[in-house]
């Protein structure tokens, strides 16, 4: 899952509890839905906690994973959180649309990971609402009930929210109209003109259109004349305006 978005909040007390250690090494951790690398959940917790995001990954597609790690092994949470989500490869490809939630006990921190699909439904206030709403448990040692508590707040964001691919052609899409807006199109296209924030693309039909870049896309990625199969939700009928979600080359 490529992440782009940043959001990290520094707990004001410490959260080096009941016999965590802080500080050493440890093992590469393995992939799963709850992974308490840190044991501050008991089994009935991590199960409960599963449950919960397994249910939504059915309902939704949205691949929702929490981690908890002993250390972050010197590295910052940042590159920590982005790297573990990169190799895990969270989210379904193409739409991107995973999130993974990250307590770091022994150094205070917490992050929460999106996919740059979940731009679309997450801003950058309304994810910092809900660490701080997740923060009071953690001061307290309580970690199922913080983690409890952003997970239902991200599902609640995102219930309701189409994943699936609507239309596989630009044209398709223009022509639906409003009925498009919100919803997602896949198609091959060649970048025609490139700014900081947008792309504007062509489809082998002559069909064009107006990618928006979210600011945690490197436009770097692209160059004029490159091709690709992007996926893009419709944000606007008219002028016809999508927001990239994904590329393959």
């Amino acid at each position: 899952m490529p992440a782009h978005r940043i959001l990290l909040f520094l707990l004001l007390s410490t959260l080096c509890l009941g016999g965590l250690v802080c500080g050493g090494g440890q093992t590469p951790l393995q992939p799963g839905w709850i992974v308490d690398a840190a044991d501050v959940l008991t089994a009935q917790q991590e199960a409960d906690l599963t449950d919960m995001v397994t249910a939504f990954q059915e309902r939704a597609t949205v691949q929702l994973v929490g981690v908890t790690v002993e250390d972050l092994g010197g590295q910052s949470i940042e590159a920590y959180t982005f790297q573990l989500a990169s190799v895990w490869g969270i989210g379904v490809a193409g739409v991107n649309n995973g999130i993974m939630v990250l307590v770091a006990p022994g150094e205070r921190q917490v992050r929460i990971e999106l996919g740059r699909g979940m731009e679309w439904t997450i801003s950058d206030a309304r994810a910092a609402e809900i660490i701080e709403m997740m923060t009071p448990s953690f001061r307290e040692g309580d970690y199922f009930q913080g983690l409890r508590t952003g997970f239902e707040q991200i599902i609640a964001d995102n219930e309701g929210v189409a994943w699936e691919i609507a239309y596989f052609t630009l044209d398709d899409a223009r022509r639906a109209g409003e009925q498009a807006v919100g919803k997602i199109v896949a198609f091959d296209a060649e970048i025609t003109k490139l700014e900081e924030d947008v792309a504007e693309v062509k489809t082998p039909g002559d069909e064009s259109a107006r990618l928006l870049l979210s600011a945690h896309i490197d436009p770097a990625a692209f160059s004029v004349e490159d091709q690709f199969f992007f996926h893009a939700r419709v944000k606007e009928a008219e002028p016809f305006v999508l927001y990239l979600l994904g590329w393959e080359e």
